[in-house]
């Protein structure tokens, strides 16, 4: 088939594996599990990296282009893994930062140790590239986009809503949707269609993302495609 047909025919949320793929299934399962330790982690806000966005920091900072967020409104997040999964973010960080997010990452794995007992392997297999608790709060709006890709790897984002708000988005292509407790929704990140969030509600969103191969998920009918260009 012609990659031209092939990035526009896809769909934008990828649905068919996520009742049937072993990990999708351990996440719904272990639920109640992975929602306790994300609010343990909550409750230790220190751990989660927290980003107040101003207009100024926009204009200097490249990494965060795509959020455009008010002086009181944050978007945090809770990375298993630290620095090591994504060679794109090592090299638009500092030392410093991945230093802090290293020694982070010890401390969730070690107050979640059943999400993480769920995730270990797959990340050993290179199967898991990255996964991570992450909290928007009311006012986040993340303008569309598609992640850059880490050496030449296509990955497909799994989120588990943990505590969601019917008002908090996120849209793919053309399709929108909100996250629901308990369940699972997966597109990819790395296109070929860009995605974006917007948060009009009130309460913190709170998700688990877990981000997987492209290639492991290809018994599934799922393909690398191509990223669409401008």
């Amino acid at each position: 088939m012609n990659s031209k047909i092939k990035k526009f025919t896809e769909p934008p949320f990828w649905d068919n594996f996520l009742e049937t793929e072993p990990l999708c299934k351990s996440l719904v399962e272990n639920f109640a599990s992975i929602k306790q330790e994300s609010l343990r982690l909550k409750k230790f806000g220190i751990l989660y990296g927290k980003f107040p966005v101003s207009e100024i920091k926009l204009k200097n900072h490249e990494s965060l282009k795509f959020y455009i967020i008010t002086k009181t409104v944050k978007w945090s997040i809770a990375p298993f893994f630290g620095s090591r999964y994504d060679t794109h973010a090592r090299r638009r960080a500092s030392k410093l930062m991945l230093l802090k997010a290293d020694i982070g990452a010890v401390f969730i794995r070690l107050l979640c140790p059943k999400t993480y007992t769920l995730l270990r392997d797959l990340f050993k297999k290179k199967i898991v590239l990255n996964a991570y608790f992450t909290i928007a709060s009311p006012g986040v709006h993340i303008k569309p986009h598609i992640h850059p890709i880490s050496d030449g790897i296509h990955r497909m984002n799994i989120h588990l809503g943990i505590c969601c708000d019917p008002e908090a988005k996120v849209t793919v292509g053309e399709e929108t949707r909100t996250w629901e407790e308990g369940k699972l929704l997966a597109f990819k990140n790395s296109g070929p269609y860009r995605h974006s969030v917007e948060h009009k509600g009130t309460q913190d969103r709170l998700i688990l993302i877990v981000e997987l191969d492209v290639k492991y998920l290809e018994p599934y009918g799922v393909y690398k495609g191509e990223r669409i260009k401008d």
